[in-house]
């Protein structure tokens, strides 16, 4: 019917647990004892499987902080990873083609099989208290492969504990474009007195190949060009979340001032919803789109294409909305 699972004699759910995963986000420091027990009808439970693990408490840590992931231990100390989609692969110390250095964090979105399943792998960092001056995150990204480099990612936030139901901020979102290592330079300003943990998540991606994050840095803004995501060309980055219901947020950098149009098509061809048409000044924007055409109406599910054009630029992107 489902397990219990206990620590140190205490049951941690009052609830049979139906997976066969279970996250206990805040153990005490120490030696800890769990086990596990099968409980089946009538309420029979079975003979424990038992561990011993000792639980360390690691502090915050101290700025400016850097990982070049290039340690042959990995994750590196204070941080973990989650295989979210059960499907056995998750990050991993990436030795090809590094931003710098001998290695980088790589997780893998090609199956290797006829099953194809969309990646959800969590790279989580260590506890940060945010003192005043610090208030960004330098990484660098990039997808490995040369052709197949539309990598999905996430950078969320948690104020609380490492488990990922609770990391509800999300501070930025893209596919990528290239397979070409990009800087991304992010703002942290609103946690300053409050201690975060960063996570990047591998998300929505399918039979690519792999995605790669080098060169993490957390520490005080140096110049100007480092305040927010560094914008050096027009494009069109992604949107978040995809799929989506019925809402979505669309992000894309302008390099210069420039008039700006931002139209949505359904699979036809047809343009159902102009999100956008004015002078945007240079650096990071974003649109939002709610689901419905220019006269207000529900448009149903289905595959739809956002397309920004400027004089000199136009790409479009596909989207997917599930009622």
């Amino acid at each position: 019917m489902g397990y219990r699972v206990y620590r140190d004699g205490e049951l941690l759910s009052t609830e049979l647990i139906e997976g066969t995963i279970f996250i206990d986000s805040q153990p005490p420091p120490g030696q800890r004892i769990y086990y596990v027990t099968a409980v089946y009808q009538l309420l029979v439970e079975s003979e424990p499987a038992s561990v011993s693990i000792h639980v360390i408490s690691i502090p915050p840590m101290e700025y400016p902080y850097y990982e070049s992931f290039d340690h042959a231990i990995f994750p590196p100390y204070g941080w973990s990873i989650y295989d979210a989609d059960g499907d056995g692969r998750n990050w991993m110390r990436f030795v090809q083609d590094p931003h710098e250095g001998v290695a980088s964090a790589g997780s893998a979105s090609m199956s290797g099989n006829n099953q194809p399943v969309l990646t959800d792998n969590w790279l989580i960092t260590p506890r940060f208290f945010m003192p005043s001056n610090v208030i960004m995150l330098r990484y660098f990204v990039a997808a490995h492969h040369e052709v197949s480099f539309a990598e999905h990612y996430s950078v969320l936030v948690s104020t609380t504990t490492p488990q990922i139901d609770q990391f509800t901020d999300v501070l930025f979102s893209e596919t990528l474009a290239t397979n070409e290592w990009q800087e991304r330079c992010l703002h942290l300003d609103k946690y300053v007195g409050q201690q975060i943990i960063l996570a990047f998540r591998h998300h929505d991606s399918s039979e690519q190949y792999a995605l790669k994050i080098d060169s993490f840095y957390l520490g005080t803004i140096h110049n100007d060009k480092d305040i927010g995501i560094e914008s050096n060309r027009t494009e069109l980055l992604s949107n978040y979340p995809n799929p989506f219901n019925p809402e979505t947020t669309i992000s894309f950098t302008v390099a210069v001032e420039s008039m700006l149009r931002i139209d949505i098509y359904n699979i036809r061809g047809q343009k159902i919803r102009t999100l956008a048409n004015k002078v945007f000044e240079a650096g990071n924007h974003s649109v939002f789109w709610n689901g419905t055409d220019d006269i207000g109406r529900d448009v149903s599910s289905g595959i739809y294409f956002c397309q920004m054009k400027t004089e000199r630029y136009t790409a479009t992107m596909r989207m997917v909305l599930l009622k």
